[in-house]
């Protein structure tokens, strides 16, 4: 059986030609989101720490969800 995150994974490598990713160990959501946003386009995975983010919200998750899904990560 597949697994269906790596699947995703590798479209996503190929349509993008990369495979770079990034670990934004950040702690403000704002600067999360802005780095997200600034790279999206150039990246294929995106990690976070959500457990050393200062100002955590549902919020923080609905808009990195928004740009993952209009950068493709």
């Amino acid at each position: 059986m597949k697994n269906p995150i790596i699947q995703k994974i590798r479209e996503i490598m190929q349509i993008k030609q990369t495979n770079l990713s990034v670990a934004a160990d950040l702690t403000k959501s704002h600067e999360i989101l802005d780095l997200a946003q600034k790279i999206g386009d150039k990246i294929c995975i995106f990690k976070t720490h959500i457990d050393v983010i200062e100002d955590f919200s549902e919020n923080f998750t609905k808009e990195l969800r928004k740009i993952a899904d209009e950068k493709n990560f």
